[in-house]
C-alpha cells in the first residue's frame, strides 16, 4: 500500500485534534470512516499507530515517527501545489505577531510561504497585542496574529487558538499577600494588566496592583515570577513547574483567543494568501473544544 497524501493528512488530523472523534468533526467524515482509514494504514505497514487505552498517549512510538514524516510530506506536497497554483502572487506583506506566537510552527509556516511564493516578501515585527491592534488601525500592518479577549473578537477574525489565563506566583514565595500586590507586566501596554486594574477598581477592593517590572519577554517575566519578585497573569500553557495558580478574590479571567486579523480595507492577494496559510496550519493544530 502506498502512503497517499489523504491518508497521511488523516493521521495528522487525528494527532492534532487529539482523537478520532474530533478529527472526524474537523474532516467532515464519520468516526467510522476515519477509524477505517487508520486501521487500513496500520494493517498495510503492519504496526500499531494509535493507542486505544484512555489516559495513555494517543500515538505509539511508531505513530509519532510516521507523523513526523507525514508533517514533512504533506507540507512539501501543499507547498508544491501552492507554488504552481499561485505563482502570480506577489508583493510585500507587513505582518505583526506577539512574541508568544513566535514559535517554531509559525516560523515554519512563514518559511514555507516564502518558498511557495518567491515573488512575495513578508516583513514581520513582534509587539504587544495592543500595539498590533493600533498598527492595524494605523495601516502599519496588513495582517496580525494577536491575542484578544473573547468579548473583543471582530467579525472577520480567524480564530486559531484559545488560552486560559491564570494568576500565578512562585511556589516558594508569597508576593500575593503583600499590599499593594507586586505585579509583573508584559510591557507598558500589557492588556492583561489593564484588565486586572479594571477588575480591582470595579470590585472596590482596598488592595491595589503595583507594577514592579515591565518586560516584553515571556522568559524574562517568568524569571521574575520564579524569583518571587511578583505575581502575573499568564496563559496556563506558559506556566513553569515552579509556579502555582493563586486566587486574588477577583472574577476569573476571561479566556483569550489567538486570532489572525486583517487591516481594514481591501487586502492584497499576498495578504490573503498569507492569512489562509497561517489559519489553515494553526487551526489544524489548535485543540478542539
Amino acid at each position: 500500500m502506498k502512503l497517499d497524501i489523504e491518508t497521511l493528512r488523516t493521521l495528522q488530523s487525528v494527532a492534532h485534534a487529539g482523537g478520532v472523534t474530533r478529527a472526524a468533526d474537523q474532516l467532515a467524515l464519520s468516526q467510522s470512516a476515519v477509524s477505517h482509514k487508520i486501521r487500513r494504514l496500520e494493517s498495510a505497514i503492519d504496526c500499531q499507530l494509535l493507542r486505544r487505552q484512555p489516559g495513555m498517549p494517543l500515538l505509539t512510538d511508531e505513530g509519532q515517527r510516521l507523523l513526523d514524516y507525514a508533517e514533512r510530506i504533506v507540507g512539501l506536497h501543499d507547498e508544491a501545489i501552492a507554488s504552481l497554483r499561485h505563482s502570480a502572487i506577489e508583493g510585500e506583506v507587513r505582518l505583526g505577531i506577539t512574541e508568544g506566537n513566535v514559535d517554531a510552527k509559525l516560523v515554519n509556516i512563514l518559511a514555507r510561504f516564502a518558498r511557495a511564493h518567491p515573488a512575495t516578501s513578508v516583513r514581520t515585527h513582534a509587539a504587544l497585542s495592543l500595539e498590533l491592534l493600533d498598527g492595524l488601525a494605523q495601516g502599519t500592518f496588513d495582517v496580525a496574529v494577536l491575542n484578544v479577549f473573547e468579548a473583543d473578537l471582530a467579525a472577520d477574525d480567524r480564530i486559531v487558538g484559545e488560552e486560559e489565563l491564570v494568576w500565578v506566583e512562585a511556589r516558594d514565595h508569597r508576593p500575593s499577600t503583600l499590599d499593594p500586590i507586586p505585579y509583573i507586566a508584559f510591557g507598558r501596554d500589557c492588556f492583561c494588566r489593564l484588565w486586572a486594574e479594571r477588575q480591582i477598581d470595579n470590585s472596590q477592593s482596598a488592595r491595589r496592583l503595583q507594577t514592579v517590572l515591565e518586560c516584553r519577554s515571556v522568559d524574562g517575566a517568568c524569571n521574575a515570577v520564579a524569583a518571587g519578585l511578583g505575581v502575573t497573569l499568564m496563559d496556563r500553557r506558559s506556566m513553569r513547574r515552579e509556579f502555582r495558580v493563586i486566587d486574588l478574590g477577583l472574577p476569573p479571567p476571561p479566556p483569550i483567543r489567538t486570532v489572525v486579523r486583517v487591516a481594514k480595507g481591501t487586502p492584497s492577494n499576498a495578504a490573503n494568501a498569507l492569512v489562509e496559510a497561517i489559519a489553515a496550519e494553526l487551526q489544524s493544530a489548535a485543540p478542539a473544544g
